[in-house]
């Protein structure tokens, strides 16, 4: 007979470790090369426009005037990736 289980995890702990992954993602971000942070440029830039958040659209346009620039748009992405990371955390802790 198949044998079931159940594994609780407090919310308060998978809230902690979803913040712990965003922050390591932003750090790799900030090691990644010149041509990968070009090649995460455009996905980016299209979620932060279809965002109906002003703030959100804001920063799209500010990576896409920057597109190029390997220092402006590095740092453009660390940034907009924080702040769509913490909006998710918020999010989630709020529910």
């Amino acid at each position: 007979m198949p044998q079931r289980a159940v594994i609780a995890i407090p919310l308060s702990k998978l809230t902690s470790a979803w913040r712990a992954l965003h922050h390591a993602e932003t750090q790799l971000l900030c090691l990644a090369s010149p041509e990968e942070t070009t090649l995460r440029s455009p996905a980016l830039r299209l979620r932060l426009a279809s965002d109906p958040d002003p703030v959100n659209n804001s920063l799209g346009t500010q990576l896409a005037a920057h597109a190029g620039d390997a220092p402006a748009e590095r740092a453009l992405l660390v940034a907009a990736t924080e702040d769509l990371h913490r909006q998710e955390d918020d999010d989630f802790e709020r529910e």
